[in-house]
């Protein structure tokens, strides 16, 4: 199903950093977030929770008519917040189709360096509707302003600051802005306004703060000088608006205005078609990078998904471990069962050989007595008891018996 379609009214992408780095109790995103929680209760009459606000937070107001949504990302041990973003959704208190959404995104490179991304968007809702709506009427950003024009703040262009107003090139920094405009790390267009009575420098800047980088001047001979350090790429002919984009290339691709069509379009057209270049369009750059909450929370649905998925297959490796380690008691058990059955299977056998071992030992000695008692029987009669004399072989128990009958026979022969 189509959702419904938001326009761009305004974006700007600053690169930040602390005026003084030598602070170690400064915390630039805390800052930020601070200057932007200010800004929601001024400009936008909302209270929230601060510490909501500076983590996860989903707020509306008791009428519904604002909303906001607020996400933090994380990286690290020490779990440093990476990226912020919250989306501020509320009603146009003119027009009652219109919807408005402001998207600020934060992004820390490291602890003293952040990239702010800032998007005003409209909708206007059309079903059912035979009247049109005109356009809004986009007034400079204060926030913006007031990120630029802080002085515990640098916002930065490339390897420059980003100037606070519109500069005003003269014969001593006339080498600054060159080397502004030759600095081949700039990521914003330059506006060089030689018409400053017919264009305000100061207003342009306004505009298109966070987008470009403003300069003006009223001297030929200045022109002439600038023209010359920018030759052959880029030539500005006098009382005319140049645009230097970042990447010094051929003339064709910076456009201008000269001043008969600054003349014949006015002023507010001239801002008008800066304003659709410059502040009312991202890049495909732009929007692959700018960080929105919807996108911090995708990422941390993500790392989620990623901690879940490690959790599984660190469980799964350690269910198969458990399973070898199981198989091979398993097998281990198999093999003792195997010996034992084994064992039980003999016992039978050796336990009826050890039997009949004894039985036959104890018929060979019956054997043997039986023998021995016939043998003393005979010689007991043979003799009658005159001449009877024991036997010292054979049986010890048979030995003791023919001694004893041998001493009695002895002591009844005393007798008489």
């Amino acid at each position: 199903m189509q959702e419904m379609t938001f326009k761009l009214a305004q974006k700007a992408i600053l690169r930040i950093k602390p005026a003084h780095t030598n602070q170690p109790s400064f915390r630039l995103l805390e800052f930020l977030q601070g200057i932007i929680y200010d800004g929601l209760r001024t400009e936008h009459a909302f209270e929230v929770s601060w510490e909501r606000f500076c983590t996860y937070d989903q707020e509306e107001t008791p009428d519904k008519t604002k909303r906001i949504l607020t996400g933090s990302l994380y990286e690290g041990t020490d779990r440093q917040p990476r990226q912020w973003a919250m989306k501020l959704t509320y009603r146009d208190v003119l027009v009652r189709r219109r919807k408005w959404q402001l998207h600020i995104g934060i992004e820390m490179k490291d602890t003293n360096t952040a990239i702010l991304y800032y998007a005003l968007m409209y909708s206007d809702h059309m079903a059912g509707s035979f009247s049109s709506y005109k356009p809004p009427f986009i007034s400079p950003s204060p926030f913006l302003s007031s990120l630029n024009q802080n002085p515990r703040l640098f916002c930065y262009c490339g390897s420059y600051q980003l100037p606070r107003g519109a500069i005003a090139i003269d014969e001593h920094n006339l080498q600054s802005v060159v080397s502004i405009l030759r600095d081949p790390s700039r990521e914003l267009p330059v506006v060089i306004i030689g018409c400053p009575d017919l264009v305000s420098p100061s207003l342009t800047e306004k505009m298109l703060v966070g987008n470009a980088v403003v300069c003006w001047l009223d001297d030929l001979d200045l022109l002439e000088s600038l023209n010359d350090a920018l030759s052959p790429q880029v030539y500005m002919e006098w009382d005319s608006i140049q645009v230097v984009l970042p990447q010094l290339a051929e003339q064709s691709q910076h456009l201008g205005f000269s001043v008969a069509e600054v003349s014949r379009l006015g002023r507010d057209a001239v801002l008008a078609m800066l304003r659709q270049a410059y502040c009312e369009s991202l890049r495909g750059e732009e929007r692959r990078s700018f960080v929105t909450v919807d996108d911090i929370f995708r990422q941390r649905d993500r790392q989620l998904s990623l901690h879940l998925q490690k959790q599984l297959a660190d469980a799964t490796a350690e269910c198969d471990r458990l399973h070898a380690e199981i198989t091979a008691l398993k097998a281990e058990t198999d093999a003792i069962h195997s010996q034992t059955g084994d064992a039980d299977s003999n016992a039978p056998e050796r336990e009826s050989a050890g039997y009949e071992a004894v039985l036959n030992e104890a018929l060979e000695q019956y054997d043997r007595l039986h023998s021995g008692v016939l043998n003393l029987t005979q010689r007991l009669y043979g003799s009658i008891g005159q001449s009877f004399v024991p036997d010292e072989k054979g049986e010890a128990c048979l030995c003791d018996l023919e001694r004893s009958i041998f001493v009695s026979l002895a002591a009844k022969q005393g007798k008489r």
